[in-house]
């Protein structure tokens, strides 16, 4: 065809018309629920992040199985940074979402009703991602490989806390078959737990004296100051400056004059560039000149520009299994590259990005099915569990509360 790094882009850009057209479906179906989101271009986002980390890893499988080399790094940068920039602008959706609680300062944070529908809404896919994990190594190998029942629960809580993706049931390939997405949900998590909290009692303490996204930007500096020095004892300072770079973007969003410049043809054809630059040159996502670059088009997409293509309700409904789609494609490829080599086997190397729509379809329906049947409900359980208060908990001020 026309080039292997070409031919599994443009496999990557037919699988999200492929996905668009099964989300459209599903929509129209009500299997996925209506969308109605307040920011549907950062939802939009989602979508098509998840799937460029599906095309990166769908690359590396085929780098796998037909060469033999071990699971690492592709030769391209460009279908390297489809992984490291898709998470790296994940990173900069989640600063934009969670920033607005940051602005409420912390004497408004709901501290413990934020922890509890963060964990309902990202145990119960993640528990379900790990299960189909377990069972599919047991389908491969049987038992024969476990461990003790303490060593295999002690592999579990690995998985389950997004620390490690130790062997399962003897088999330490196990973290391949989710194509080791977890480590992002780690740092995730630490956001939550610390980055939220310091940040609104920063903007206590700067509230009246110094304008609001001064925050943001002293947590950018700071990080990018600091990153040469901690980034191997305290590895979240590399991820630092990306959720900083999506908090600014919220600032920015709330300046309707900028914000309408940047919702225009001009600005969506800039931000295009900036990101093809990005995904080009930068090796790093987390560095200066590529959190310009990712930035810029960061920063369309949250003053509400969908580059033709993200406010679509195709992209919404792609957006709502965004979660799903990240956790569970590294199955689908795992399936498609081990348990059906003997299709796939017969595939000539050239043609096989022709497989990406195929594996993103499939996701797509999988993660529909996830989203509908088991995070729905365990965000429905969330918010019913903040709405039952323990007496002490709601005798305290709105600080501890």
């Amino acid at each position: 065809m026309l080039g292997p790094v070409f031919d599994i882009l443009l496999g990557g850009m037919l699988a999200y018309g492929a996905a668009a057209l099964a989300a459209a479906g599903l929509l129209r179906a009500r299997l996925i629920p209506p969308q109605s989101a307040p920011e549907p271009a950062i939802d939009g986002l989602r979508g098509a992040l998840a799937l460029a980390v599906l095309v990166h890893h769908f690359a590396i499988w085929q780098q796998v199985a037909r060469t033999g080399a071990p699971w690492g790094p592709l030769p391209s940068l460009v279908l390297n940074n489809l992984g490291a920039g898709g998470v790296g602008l994940f990173f900069m959706v989640t600063g934009y979402v969670f920033y607005p609680r940051i602005l409420r300062g912390l004497r408004a944070l709901d501290l413990p009703t934020l922890y509890l529908t963060r964990l309902f809404r990202i145990y119960p896919a993640l528990v379900v991602s790990v299960l189909l994990v377990l069972a599919l190594v047991a389908g491969r190998h049987g038992l024969a490989g476990a461990g003790s029942l303490g060593h295999e629960l002690g592999a579990l809580l690995h998985w389950l806390t997004c620390r490690g993706t130790p062997p399962l049931l003897g088999d330490a390939g196990a973290g391949q078959i989710n194509a080791f997405v977890l480590w992002s949900l780690w740092y995730e998590g630490l956001f939550y737990l610390f980055v939220v909290p310091l940040c609104a009692a920063a903007m206590d303490a700067v509230r009246g004296r110094l304008p609001s996204w001064a925050v943001p930007a002293a947590l950018l500096l700071g990080a990018l100051l600091l990153r040469p020095l901690l980034k191997g004892a305290l590895p979240i300072v590399a991820y630092l400056p990306l959720f900083a770079v999506g908090m600014l973007a919220h600032e920015a969003a709330q300046r309707e004059r900028l914000a309408a410049r940047l919702r225009g043809r001009a600005a969506a054809l800039a931000g295009l560039g900036a990101l093809a630059l990005a995904l080009a040159t930068q090796a790093v996502p987390g560095k200066p000149v590529a959190l310009a670059l990712y930035g810029a088009f960061f920063l369309c997409a949250a003053c509400g520009n969908g580059f033709g293509v993200l406010r679509s309700g195709a992209a919404q409904a792609l957006g709502a299994c965004s979660y799903g789609l990240y956790l569970l494609h590294g199955l689908v490829l795992s399936l498609l590259f081990v348990d059906l080599t003997a299709l796939t086997g017969r595939v000539g190397t050239a043609w096989l990005p022709l497989l990406i729509p195929v594996a993103a379809v499939a996701t797509t329906l999988l993660a529909a099915v996830v989203h509908r049947q088991v995070e729905m409900p365990g965000i429905r359980a969330g918010r019913a569990l903040t709405r039952i208060r323990i007496p002490r908990l709601a005798r305290l001020p709105a600080r501890a509360a």
